[in-house]
């Protein structure tokens, strides 16, 4: 049986790659942006590594499809290298 091939509009697209991000289990990848423009989608935004970077393009790639997707992320590594939420503890003494 032959699937039948489903087009998906580009807000559509545009859409669930933004969702996709939001909803990473990544904190740092949650702030990045997704926009449509002449060339494809184009993620935006900032993270702490260049694996997250990397991480936040294969995420939106595996949704694109076809489409050609622009990574104009900037990497500004800060001190938690992480990307996950960093629980504030006090000292003891």
């Amino acid at each position: 049986m032959i699937e039948p091939t489903v087009l998906v509009s580009a807000e559509e697209m545009l859409a669930r790659a933004q969702r996709a991000l939001e909803s990473s289990p990544v904190f740092g990848l949650r702030a990045l942006r997704v926009q449509c423009g002449d060339e494809g989608l184009i993620i935006t935004g900032r993270v702490s590594s260049f694996y997250h970077k990397q991480l936040a393009q294969e995420i939106v790639l595996a949704i694109a499809g076809a489409a050609q997707v622009i990574n104009d992320v900037r990497v500004e590594p800060s001190g938690d290298e992480s990307g996950y939420p960093v629980r504030q503890t006090s000292a003891r003494n």
